[in-house]
């Protein structure tokens, strides 16, 4: 920062304008890493394998079919 006024009134604004500014950027934080973590959550999620699923080669053909997995 450059040059600050001298005057304590002036300090005293400056530094309830930075307290002020600090607090709204934490709120903002706060939101942003909820969501970050809701994103990861689903993500995870829908990285690892369906325990519904069969592998290849077992169960019979019907299996294959989008409403018999969907019960």
């Amino acid at each position: 920062m450059s040059e600050l006024p001298p005057d304590p009134p002036r300090l005293r604004a400056i530094l309830a304008h930075l307290n002020q500014q600090l607090t709204g950027n934490e709120t903002v934080v706060i939101y942003l890493r909820l969501q970050r973590d809701a994103v990861q959550a689903v993500l995870t999620r829908t990285e690892q394998p369906s325990p519904l699923r069969r592998t290849a080669g077992s169960g019979s053909s019907s299996s294959c079919r989008p409403s018999a997995a969907i019960q």
